[in-house]
């Protein structure tokens, strides 16, 4: 490379960082294309396949990876656990802790400074819940409209406009695709809050509460694995929760919760549900 040649190059490349420091828009990382539609048909076809080969060890080894990935990322769905443990896995990139592009953004250390997405990062698909108005609509599916041309809201007896919930693909992104852990502007929270003093009357009251008004059993059994928090049993409608010692009252509420909303989902979505019970750590 003659002089000239590296002029040229060192000038556009000052340019182009001028170009950044004066703010100009940079574009959001994204992900590789996924179709809602293939996940749930992956997830289907994955679930008969573990289910056709209960007994192997195989299925056994696979089952125990997924639990731990699982317990990682608790605070996420189901769906959501299982995309992206599928991403991770296809990408083999470890996941410690997933979060938006704006809510890296917003995280910055002592001194101030903010943490980011480092370039070039490919996010993770996850489902995002997206809310929408409801609207009017004629005995043919038409919407029904104003005189000034536009659709009329849907309202409820309050005269609240109803909303809906949909779901759309969003990305979200590791810890470490970001420069929050070198800032220091990223602190790892305690498991479930695991050590937080309930009241056992608390937690009994609260069983009381969830059989009276959900019309399932809450009982606790002594599982070999503390690790586990419990399992939600659709034959038998109940939940149990491991009564181990190990396990402590904050962290039976808290799998008494994520088990409510697996069998929430189970009673919406029954053919997506393979088993008879659904593991929780």
């Amino acid at each position: 490379m003659n002089n000239t040649t590296s002029k040229i190059n060192a000038e556009r490349g000052t340019k182009m960082s001028n170009n950044v420091e004066k703010g100009s828009k940079m574009k959001t990382p994204t992900s590789p294309r996924i179709n809602s539609k293939d996940v749930f048909k992956e997830l289907d076809d994955k679930l008969e396949l573990l289910a056709s080969r209960l007994d192997s060890k195989e299925t056994e080894n696979e089952i125990k990876e997924f639990l731990k990935f699982q317990s990682k990322f608790y605070n996420y769905s189901f769906y959501n656990q299982y995309i992206l443990h599928q991403q991770s896995t296809k990408r083999n990139i470890k996941l410690e802790k997933v979060a938006s592009f704006d809510f890296w953004k917003k995280q910055k250390n002592d001194k101030g400074e903010r943490a980011c997405v480092k370039k070039h990062s490919k996010g993770f698909k996850v489902f995002v819940p997206i809310k929408y108005t409801k609207y009017q609509r004629d005995e043919k599916g038409g919407f029904i409209l104003d005189s000034n041309r536009k659709r009329i809201p849907m309202l409820d007896e309050n005269g609240n406009i109803v909303k809906g919930l949909a779901f759309n693909l969003g990305n979200v992104f590791d810890v470490n695709q970001t420069t929050a852990k070198k800032l220091k502007a990223y602190k790892e929270l305690e498991y479930r809050n695991s050590s937080t003093e309930v009241p056992v009357s608390s937690y009994l009251e609260l069983i009381n509460s969830i059989e009276e008004s959900f019309k399932i059993i809450v009982r606790e059994e002594q599982l070999s694995n503390s690790a586990f928090g419990g399992y939600c049993d659709y034959k038998e409608n109940s939940i149990v929760i491991n009564s181990n010692s190990d396990r402590t009252t904050a962290m039976k509420i808290s799998t008494l919760f994520h088990e409510l909303g697996q069998n929430a989902a189970f009673l919406i979505m029954p053919h997506r549900f393979c088993y008879h019970t659904q593991i929780s750590l």
